[in-house]
């Protein structure tokens, strides 16, 4: 588990480097994955979260309270949830 944890974070930080500037970094935030949460059905929720669980690690009750706005989403994790976001492999 924890290599695929560095390994995601590894690929967050090339992604950052490489592909990304500090503008589209900054504008992803905590509040636009809650609103994309919130606007999806009840099955698609439970892909979204059974997939995050899943692929990154974090922890079920942890990731609904990030969705809830109770905790917050770290850097690296914003990254990771919009590029699984934006590429939809979470919906297949």
């Amino acid at each position: 588990m924890e290599v695929i944890i560095c390994i995601i974070i590894f690929a967050a930080n090339i992604t950052i480097k490489t592909s990304m500037n500090k503008q589209n970094i900054n504008e992803m935030n905590d509040v636009t994955l809650q609103d994309y949460y919130t606007n999806l059905s009840k099955e698609e929720k439970g892909k979204l979260l059974n997939y995050i669980v899943y692929h990154l690690g974090i922890g079920y009750s942890t990731l609904i309270a990030k969705f809830s706005g109770r905790l917050h989403f770290s850097k690296v994790e914003t990254i990771v949830i919009h590029q699984i976001i934006n590429e939809g492999t979470w919906k297949k």
